[in-house]
């Protein structure tokens, strides 16, 4: 799953993350996109839900419209991740 570049760099700039997290955020592979990037993560459920998690602060009301945009983009992946994977 590809994370946007501005909750990738506000991720690598949190200490409280887990080991699982930062051991993600360290493998993965940025892909350049536009003028930004993504990092393309590959790890286990749990571990981009804590993520996510992690970031909630980029999609809060106070936080820069870029930051909440990009906040929002990751949570829809997630969430379309999550919804493709369940039985029907």
């Amino acid at each position: 799953m590809e994370i946007p570049g501005k909750i990738a760099d506000h991720l690598n700039d949190l200490p409280e993350l887990g080991e699982a997290e930062q051991h993600a955020l360290r493998r993965g592979r940025t892909v350049h996109r536009g003028q930004g990037y993504s990092l393309h993560v590959t790890a286990q459920p749990d571990v981009y839900q804590a993520l996510l998690a992690a970031a909630a602060e980029l999609g809060a009301d106070g936080a820069p419209l870029a930051a909440r945009k990009a906040y929002r983009i990751y949570s829809d992946r997630l969430n379309n991740a999550v919804a493709s994977t369940l039985p029907v």
